[in-house]
């Protein structure tokens, strides 16, 4: 007697599970559907406002040749970024 694993039915049952529901013979596939709340696009809003205004003031500095590069502080965030892994 050959007793076959279970693993392979669960994963067949899960497949046709998820990829499909039959209504009245007909096959409809699911679909996801993700909501943005009114308060979560005010919000990215606002950020993507304040984003631009910083970008637009280090823009001028640039051009006006007022900004300053602090070696110190970028080595320190490439340090930080290299040893946190974010390099990969």
């Amino acid at each position: 007697m050959k007793i076959n694993s279970s693993q392979s039915v669960h994963q067949t049952s899960y497949s046709k599970n998820t990829q499909s529901t039959q209504v009245d013979s007909q096959v409809i596939p699911k679909k996801d559907k993700v909501e943005i709340s009114q308060e979560a696009r005010t919000l990215s809003n606002k950020i993507d406002h304040s984003r631009e205004q910083k970008i637009a003031d280090l823009k001028a500095q640039i051009d006006s040749g007022q900004y300053q590069i602090n070696p110190e502080k970028t080595a320190q965030s490439l340090y930080k970024a290299w040893k946190l892994g974010d390099h990969l």
